[in-house]
């Protein structure tokens, strides 16, 4: 009822009735969210850097992000919340004067980085767990894209979930100031810290696989004519939204 009534109003009214309704209906994750902007959580997450320098990090599962937030901000951020959280947690002046940044990823070289990263059973239990129920069951990444990889169930895990679920805004609109991309990662990483001001290496963490450059992987060795057609059709929307095709471009 709320959402219907919501969605009629005008966009910056939109934000505020989507900020009461997580007040009211979810008082304990809007609590968390905001004691987060002052202290860190006992498993690492922080977004009083993001205050410090005036920021938003949106972290897309299986695009650098662990190294991204630990070389920028020495902490997790704020984890794999969506530009939505971000935009119900900070106010609307905030919101929009800090500088929100993003690194995207090839939806075919992100889906199968993420299907190894939980073929190995991810970095905890609640990974391992999510492995077992959507992974365990196929011997192997091609069983899996023919036989899992679908619309309805790509949003069950989070490592699966389209990128444009984490960069579309309360009423639908991309409000990302930067797009930076896994495939181009140092030049971008650069962009993004001499825009913040922040002296910093990029260093390596949570890499998938053995310790060698991403560009080292081509994950097109790895896909039927059929599993391309099929990850194309599941993850259209950011295709187009994040103008992303199969081959590198030439």
């Amino acid at each position: 009822m709320l959402k219907t009534i919501a969605s009629s109003l005008p966009a910056p009214l939109q934000v505020e009735a989507y900020r009461y309704k997580l007040k009211l209906l979810d008082s304990d994750r809007f609590e968390r969210y905001h004691q987060l902007r002052h202290a860190p959580s006992e498993t690492g997450y922080s977004l009083q850097a993001f205050d410090q320098y005036k920021c938003i990090y949106v972290h897309i599962p299986k695009c650098a992000g662990i190294s991204v937030s630990t070389s920028l901000f020495s902490s997790k951020a704020g984890g794999h919340l969506k530009i939505y959280d971000y935009e119900l947690i900070f106010s609307r002046k905030e919101f929009r004067e800090y500088f929100k940044f993003t690194f995207v990823r090839n939806p075919w070289g992100r889906l199968y980085s993420a299907y190894k990263f939980m073929k190995k059973g991810g970095r905890h239990a609640g990974d391992k767990m999510r492995a077992e129920k959507h992974i365990s069951n196929y011997p192997d990444f091609k069983s899996f894209v023919e036989n899992w990889v679908s619309r309805e169930n790509i949003r069950t895990s989070t490592h699966f979930r389209p990128q444009s679920d984490y960069l579309l805004s309360c009423t639908g609109k991309n409000s990302i100031d930067f797009i930076g991309t896994f495939e181009n990662l140092n030049r971008d990483f650069d962009h993004v810290k001499q825009h913040l001001g922040i002296n910093a290496e990029l260093l390596s963490l949570n890499v998938t696989g053995a310790k060698s450059s991403p560009k080292k992987v081509d994950f097109r060795n790895h896909y039927t004519d059929r599993m391309r057609q099929i990850v194309a059709d599941v993850y259209a929307r950011d295709i187009e939204l994040l103008n992303y095709d199969y081959e590198p471009p030439t």
